[in-house]
């Protein structure tokens, strides 16, 4: 399992294939919950920590319990189709290839940060 807390801004877990992000703020705070070393602990336990009202703390919880649910094999028990190709067109339940035809010509916003977005929306260049 591998912690981060990265910049005063995020928090990333990593563990068993699944990778979760949460976003934290630095404030006067309250002690951590859990004093010991957390990387080993099973992700169950380091989840716990998401109770915390240390803010990191529960930042660290919140992004092992979004490592979870991001583990394709979790995300596959619940009905979610896993495509085995990254960033490519024929992902054809993937919202952003799906949307295609819905945001050509339109000024679109997108919340978030999505690696390769413009490549990937974008119409096939002309040669």
């Amino acid at each position: 399992m591998k912690i981060w807390l990265g910049g005063g801004e995020l928090t990333y877990v990593e563990a068993n294939g699944g990778i979760g992000i949460a976003g934290y703020r630095y404030y006067i705070q309250r002690a951590p919950m859990m004093t010991e070393n957390k990387i080993g602990k099973p992700l169950k336990e380091i989840a716990g920590c998401v109770k915390s009202w240390n803010l990191w703390e529960a930042s660290i919880g919140n992004a092992a319990i979004n490592a979870w649910y991001n583990h394709p094999d979790t995300a596959r028990r619940a009905g979610i189709e896993v495509a085995e190709k990254k960033r490519v067109e024929e992902r054809l339940k993937d919202p952003f290839i799906k949307s295609q035809n819905l945001v050509k010509g339109k000024k679109v916003c997108v919340v978030g940060h999505f690696p390769f977005l413009e490549k990937l929306i974008a119409p096939p260049s002309a040669t």
